[in-house]
């Protein structure tokens, strides 16, 4: 494989690197922002356990939906 072949697949890999990170950072913002305000905004009603319990069931929901388990 000449210098090029290899700059190119070097290249390849960034771009697969770049949009893997750019993917979970969409999940992220999608889904786990919105569950962290529902969690506050549980908590400030008053259900501090229950606000928990409840984000942290519907992140693992959301994390076994997302990454197909």
């Amino acid at each position: 494989m000449d210098a090029d072949g290899r700059e190119r697949e070097r290249d390849d890999d960034e771009n697969i690197r770049s949009e893997a990170v750019r993917f979970i950072a969409r999940r992220a913002l999608i889904w786990f922002v919105p569950l962290a305000l529902i969690a506050f905004l549980l908590i400030g009603l008053g259900l501090p356990a229950w606000g928990v319990v409840v984000a942290c069931l519907i992140a693992y929901a959301v994390a076994v939906f997302e990454l197909d388990l």
